[in-house]
């Protein structure tokens, strides 16, 4: 706005000047007035009625800023797990970096069962292993040594791109990848909502999706569990059934048995 040139030229004056002292009495009497209240990184989680809840993310998530974000299962339980790129190294010169973070894994859970109990809860580096010091602008899924477990790769400004990969260890579940055929001009099925269904575990869904941050993008493969054995029942599932909602609105049904993973290949008719 070149006309406050003439009242205000300097930072210092921006700063210690107040709204009456910068704007006409006109102008403030129309403006529109926002407020923020909270500063917080945080989940808006889905009633399915069309409200969202807001629940901060844990203290780990707020120590810098998130540019690079990933929901998938990392550790194959059944329930959706989330990954920040986090810091941001050149903001304006008289604010300084926000280097305060090293990205962060938030374990997904359902302590009570039902989508109500859902929380994130964030793992330390030294447990998860993902740690980037840097300048982590983006972050993409994929699945680099085809073992059906979600891989991650940040793009790291001034540096080369970080890659995690993901292993199997005893506390993790078994991994069921699931990648889509799509028709002509839409071969990876850009748009498809896949949802899986095990016993023993909640009702897991994911769509395909082109663009995941800065630069980025995901691999269209989807990253699903058949859970930790923590039940039974789970313990006995030796089938999932999957429903697409494909990209130009037909839908099918498939019976995957457990034997036949991890990565699973789906056609459409």
């Amino acid at each position: 706005m070149p006309s406050l040139l003439s009242k205000v030229n300097t930072y210092h004056g921006w700063a210690s000047s107040t709204l009456d002292e910068i704007y006409s009495d006109n102008r403030l009497s129309h403006a529109l007035r926002l407020e923020a209240t909270t500063l917080d990184s945080i989940l808006l989680l889905n009633d399915g009625e069309g409200r969202f809840e807001i629940r901060a993310l844990p203290d780990m998530a707020q120590l810098a800023p998130v540019f690079g974000i990933a929901l998938t299962d990392i550790d194959a339980d059944g329930v959706c797990d989330a990954v920040l790129a986090q810091n941001f190294l050149t903001p304006q010169q008289e604010t300084g970096p926000y280097d305060g973070g090293l990205s962060l894994v938030l374990n997904g859970s359902l302590e009570g069962g039902d989508a109500s109990s859902f929380s994130l809860d964030e793992k330390w580096p030294l447990e998860s292993g993902v740690a980037v010091p840097g300048d982590a602008m983006s972050l993409a899924v994929g699945d680099v040594d085809e073992n059906g477990r979600p891989d991650l790769v940040f793009g790291v400004n001034q540096s080369s791109p970080a890659l995690f990969l993901n292993q199997e260890n005893a506390s993790a579940g078994s991994p069921l990848a699931i990648e889509l055929q799509g028709p002509t001009g839409n071969p990876t099925a850009i748009g498809a909502r896949v949802a899986v269904a095990i016993a023993g575990l909640p009702l897991q869904v994911a769509e395909i999706r082109a663009g995941s941050g800065y630069l980025s993008q995901s691999l269209p493969r989807l990253h699903f569990g058949w859970g930790k054995g923590e039940t039974e029942e789970n313990r006995q599932a030796e089938t999932a059934e999957v429903s697409i909602r494909w990209p130009d609105g037909r839908k099918s049904t498939h019976s995957l048995a457990r034997t036949g993973g991890p990565i699973y290949k789906i056609t459409t008719d």
